[in-house]
């Protein structure tokens, strides 16, 4: 199954944690680079795009020109709650499909 990338927008909820930030690394499998939603670019190095939202759910949409360089890839997308002096990661890592 694949999403569209017109409505591109990575969602978690944080179950029974009160996070005081949510970041997400997503990257690209075809060559194992990472998504910058500042830069708006694919890049080398591991980024945490925080997520913006309050306790219970959060969201980084992908919008604007941004969405085409999604196209016809496959992205893992890693969560990592800070709670206090924790940081939790998540303990499955979905592989999406973007058309």
């Amino acid at each position: 199954m694949s999403f569209p990338r017109s409505r591109l927008a990575f969602t978690v909820s944080d179950g029974t944690l009160s996070p005081t930030a949510v970041k997400l690394i997503i990257k690209r499998t075809g060559d194992n680079k990472y998504w910058n939603a500042t830069t708006g670019a694919w890049e080398v190095n591991a980024v945490q795009n925080a997520a913006t939202g309050s306790d219970g759910n959060w969201k980084l949409e992908i919008t604007g020109a941004a969405r085409r360089q999604f196209v016809g890839v496959t992205v893992t997308v890693e969560v990592r709650a800070t709670v206090g002096a924790t940081t939790y990661v998540n303990a499955t890592i979905p592989s999406i499909s973007v058309r």
